[in-house]
């Protein structure tokens, strides 16, 4: 629920000047398909970061932190360059 309404206001309010052509399910699957991978990589550097380093297992803030800064970026890199992309270039915004 709360990536579907993630991708309803990204589509509205930070790709609203941009042209949505194509079929909407598409686009919210793509979304989806970027966004979880951009879980996977906020959990699994969090994870990797709380078994690999004492510091970070002692203080498990830390971990959670990296790991979502790094699923932020994903997040908003995958979603700007594979799911609001085809938009863009047809819109004349360059890809």
């Amino acid at each position: 629920m709360a990536c579907s309404i993630n991708w309803f206001v990204n589509r509205i309010w930070t790709y609203g000047h941009i042209s949505h052509g194509g079929h909407v399910l598409t686009q919210w699957m793509r979304f989806l398909s970027a966004n979880s991978l951009g879980f996977v990589l906020n959990r699994g550097a969090a994870l990797i970061l709380s078994f690999s380093l004492p510091f970070c297992e002692k203080n498990p803030v830390i971990p959670v932190a990296v790991g979502a800064i790094i699923g932020l970026a994903a997040n908003f890199n995958l979603s700007d360059r594979l799911v609001f992309r085809a938009d863009r270039a047809k819109s004349g915004k360059g890809v």
